[in-house]
């Protein structure tokens, strides 16, 4: 197969969307050809080739409404001449965003079966996409509920319209096909989750406690990463050991630095910043959980990889974390934004230490599924199916 993949996110941005196209292109080219188009990240296109992967990086700037992200500016004669000679059988795209949409176009242009997997619920980011976002001196968190849920509307209508022109839509849990097909996805939908490399997250084997909870990821206002701080400023006096580590870079990192100072954690709280994918199993080994308050997650390849390093989770009880978590097995569910239900169940966790190895034992166990071997032959069946299905 010829397979094309279109994102609007890609290295040097690490994310759930970075790791799982990076993930499908190296298991499909070994024995397929695969093109990949993303932004540079620059004023420059460039254009690299190794084995049987092509990747075009398209010229892209900033993008004011959404930090970190780039618009790509594409030469759309270029990129159809590119593809007219890759002769693609699949298209997929990763984000309905400048590539999303042109991966929409040129799948309807050159008749080739689409494919569109939903990473992210845009619509409870509805922050970024509010007019006053572009106001000087503007707050993301200081839009009113009625603006949220004006804004959130506008972006499922939005998605609709892109997800509903696929072929297949893959949603990475059943909570989010459920969600999908609630919001009036049309296209047939199918839970493939993204996974990960199990060689790069050896089995751990000293379950010590270190006193120090880990939090991976985008340092984003939806992310709810405050709850985490304040919920810590409530068990300091019961365990004054414990920190936490936030390892990751965002928009709200200053937020977070001077609620950080605001509560009295300077002492408690690490800001590692962002890291290389193949140094954060080291991250994950030296702590004893792993701590999340977003909402936000379609499927947490975060939560996984912790999983994986013999971490329980601590979560929001909100999308990717309720099919991922089994509470009082695995890891810990509290209701979103409840500061007091995460302190809890940190003490919880802290009360008798020989929890922190049985849940994390029991939590290698279930994220040993997720394999990115498996789930890459999946996603290539998947694949072949529609062919199939076509030629029918």
């Amino acid at each position: 197969m010829n397979i094309v993949h279109f994102t609007d996110t890609y290295h040097p941005l690490i994310n759930g969307v970075t790791m799982a196209v990076e993930q499908y292109t190296e298991k499909a080219s070994e024995n397929n050809n695969v093109l990949v188009f993303a932004p540079s990240y620059s004023v420059f296109s460039k254009e690299t080739k190794q084995g049987r992967v092509t990747k075009k990086y398209v010229r892209s700037i900033p993008f004011p409404i959404y930090p970190g992200v780039h618009a790509a500016l594409p030469n759309l004669v270029g990129m159809y001449r590119m593809l007219k000679k890759f002769k693609p059988d699949i298209i997929h795209i990763h984000s309905p965003f400048v590539l999303g949409i042109l991966g929409v176009i040129f799948s309807q242009i050159l008749g080739v079966r689409l494919v569109g997997t939903y990473h992210t619920l845009f619509s409870m980011g509805s922050m970024y996409l509010s007019p006053k976002r572009l106001l000087p001196g503007a707050k993301l968190d200081s839009a009113t509920e009625s603006e949220h849920t004006v804004l959130a509307q506008i972006a499922w209508k939005l998605q609709l319209i892109f997800f509903n022109i696929c072929d297949s839509v893959i949603a990475p849990t059943k909570i989010i096909a459920t969600t999908l097909k609630k919001q009036g996805i049309k296209s047939p939908v199918v839970v493939l989750p993204s996974g990960v490399s199990l060689e790069q997250y050896p089995v751990k084997t000293d379950f010590s406690p270190t006193n120090k909870l880990i939090h991976l990821g985008r340092l984003g206002y939806e992310k709810a990463t405050d709850t985490l701080l304040r919920a810590l400023s409530i068990v300091q006096k019961e365990l004054p050991k414990l920190e936490l580590i936030l390892v990751g870079d965002g928009p709200a990192k200053d937020y977070l630095k001077k609620l950080t100072k605001e509560l009295n954690l300077q002492k408690k709280v690490v800001f590692v910043g962002m890291v290389p994918n193949k140094e954060t199993p080291r991250y994950y080994s030296s702590c004893d959980a792993f701590v999340t308050a977003s909402p936000f997650e379609t499927q947490g390849l975060v939560l996984i990889e912790a999983m994986l390093s013999g971490l329980p989770v601590i979560a929001a009880s909100v999308n990717a974390p309720i099919d991922l978590i089994t509470p009082g097995k695995n890891g810990f569910l509290f209701q979103e934004g409840d500061i007091e239900g995460c302190a809890q169940y940190i003490r919880t966790l802290y009360k008798n230490p020989d929890t922190i190895k049985t849940m994390g034992l029991s939590a290698r166990a279930f994220a040993e599924q997720f394999d990115s071997t498996k789930t890459s032959d999946k996603l290539l069946a998947h694949y072949r199916s529609l062919l199939k299905a076509q030629r029918a």
